[in-house]
């Protein structure tokens, strides 16, 4: 998640689309006013319109492809989240895992989780949908087996003991039908007994932390981001602005990403579908102490 996290990342916070275009000014500015301007590859970052909904995706184009492109910024400015998420893993259940036993890292993203866990001895099998996020992910855990996968339909060849997925990972999956699909292959690829762990943003984290805009300025990159949360659609968007400078040349990548906002009885009755039982939803804040409300916990066996 990049808005509805818990802290915020790193640098400078702006909070006006005024501040914005300063800042594009001022990369104009720093590269010399000329001959050196970033490169327009898209729209601009203003490109929400009214209500932030999505603009149709080109044919024939995996959705996966466009994080792809976000794999680098993402591992260098958000792949801590998976510090702070292993105390609430452990008071849901990861604590009594022993060594040996194998996990699954449910759309692992760049693999910090997974490096957590194979430094507790665990078997770690991480899948994502991106090569780009899977190529850190090897870098980050060499210890854990990655594989690229559709959440939707992989299988595995060994059943894990548990199942994880961190950092509202399953909130990009937009469609109710496909989350329990998701939801099915999971329960698949468990032990009977075995326990799936995730988390999900919520209604409540998109209102409060789904608007405004922050810029990440650490040279030779920038980062402008906006963010919006359409309450009707329950649909959450972030258009990024990706700048890279390369000698005198800055160029320039645009990318939208969205998460969908879903309901606890939405989601409990969707793994209750899938096979699940036990269905348990926590939020955030009462799982550990300091954690904003609105990003909800969900705990599910795979009945015995």
């Amino acid at each position: 998640s990049l808005f509805a996290s818990d802290h915020q990342p790193a640098k400078a916070v702006a909070n006006a689309v005024s501040e914005v275009k300063e800042v594009a000014a001022y990369v104009t500015t720093r590269s010399g006013g000329h001959g050196a301007r970033p490169r327009h590859h898209g729209p601009g970052p203003g490109r929400h319109g009214s209500g932030g909904r999505l603009p149709p995706r080109p044919a024939g184009v995996s959705r996966y492809n466009d994080y792809d492109s976000f794999a680098e910024v993402y591992n260098r400015h958000w792949g801590g989240f998976a510090d702070r998420v292993i105390e609430p893993l452990d008071r849901l259940g990861l604590a009594r895992l022993q060594r040996g036993d194998h996990v699954i890292d449910v759309c692992c993203g760049t693999g910090q989780l997974a490096a957590s866990l194979t430094a507790r001895g665990l078997r770690v099998t991480g899948f994502d949908g991106s090569e780009e996020m899977l190529r850190l992910a090897r870098d980050n855990a060499p210890d854990a087996t990655f594989i690229v996968a559709d959440v939707r339909r992989f299988r595995l060849e060994s059943r894990a003991q548990m199942a994880i997925s961190t950092f509202d990972s399953l909130n990009h999956i937009l469609d109710l039908t496909d989350l329990e699909q998701a939801f099915r292959c999971v329960a698949e690829a468990l032990e009977p007994g075995g326990r799936f762990i995730f988390d999900l943003n919520m209604d409540e984290g998109f209102r409060a932390r789904w608007h405004g805009d922050f810029v990440i300025d650490e040279d030779p990159e920038l980062v402008i981001a906006r963010s919006a949360y359409d309450e009707e659609q329950r649909l959450g968007t972030v258009d990024l602005v990706l700048m890279r400078r390369d000698g005198d040349t800055w160029r320039r990548r645009d990318l939208r990403l969205s998460q969908r906002a879903y309901t606890a009885d939405e989601v409990e009755f969707a793994l209750q579908n899938a096979g699940f039982a036990d269905v348990e939803s926590f939020d955030a804040s009462d799982v550990v102490e300091g954690w904003q409300p609105g990003r909800g916990f969900f705990v599910a066996d795979r009945p015995g």
